[in-house]
Formats: C-alpha cells, structure tokens, sequence
C-alpha cells in the first residue's frame, strides 16, 4: 500500500507540474525545442521538426552559443547559456496575422500581456510580452505588418 501511495504521488506530480501542452503549432515547437531538446540532441531533434542546421555564433554576456535553424516558413534561433541549458528560443515565421492567433491562445492559458514599445531598424514596434504567475519563463509575440512576418520568443525576458 505504501508504495502504491507513493507510485500516485509521483505520478500526480508528473502532471501537476508538466509542460503545457498548446495546439498552436509554432507555440508546441517551442515548448518542445524548450523542453525536449539538449545541446547534445538539438541538431538531429531540430532536423525531425524540418530544420537544416544553421550558423552558429559566440554568445555574449550569459550567453554562450546562439545556434540557428532554417525551414521552409521559419528561422529559428537557440541561445544557450553558459550552464548548458537553453536560456531563449526565437521563432521568426511568415505571416504576421499568425501572431493574432498565438496572443489568443496565450490569453486563454491565463498569460497576461505587457505591451513592450522599442525601435527595431528605426521603425517603432509594440512587442508583447506574456507572463503568468508563479512561471520564471515569458513568451514574447509582435508582428510585422510591413515585412509579413511573426515572432515568437521564450524565456527569460
């Protein structure tokens, strides 16, 4: 009996505290990318998802390496940090009205958006940055209308 009791608690905390699942397709590969990767594994698991391996550059401050993957449709870029771990994923996708749809999905799994106004190549930009409570971990969304493309990010920002 005892270790049936232990065996539901373990099991209960694999779901309490498991990753989200989301049915976006771009929020599901970065919290898989997230989750699921290494840095011993990310160039073949990267390559299941349809990405050709990319540049990689010297990281700066607690960044360690950025590496970068290609699709047909998204860049995709993993900054690891100087512990090994995966610090943030940007995600880069054609077509900006996609972002609508994300902030939607993120609003309805109780993330709250703090709009974020900075200057990208000159140009004024409102980017969202979604945050939810007890999570060390925020996603980052903003469109561009002019140039037809989303972003997505995660991680400490």
């Amino acid at each position: 009996m005892k270790k049936l009791t232990i065996l539901f608690f373990l099991f209960y905390g694999s779901f309490a505290f498991g990753q989200e699942t989301y049915e976006n397709k771009k929020l599901a590969l970065i919290n898989d990318v997230f989750y699921k990767s290494t840095r011993q594994n990310i160039n073949s698991f990267m390559k299941d998802k349809g990405f050709e391996k990319g540049d990689v550059e010297e990281g700066e401050g607690d960044v360690k390496e950025i590496l970068a993957f290609d699709s047909k449709f998204d860049m995709m870029e993993v900054s690891y940090a100087k512990n090994g771990k995966i610090s943030t994923i940007v995600c880069i996708f054609s077509g900006a009205i996609n972002v609508a749809f994300i902030d939607m999905e993120l609003k309805n799994k109780g993330y709250t958006a703090k709009v974020v106004k900075q200057s990208i190549d000159g140009q004024p930009v409102n980017k969202n940055i979604w945050g939810k409570s007890g999570t060390k971990y925020n996603f980052v969304t903003y469109a561009d209308e002019k140039e037809k493309i989303g972003v997505l990010g995660y991680g400490v920002y």
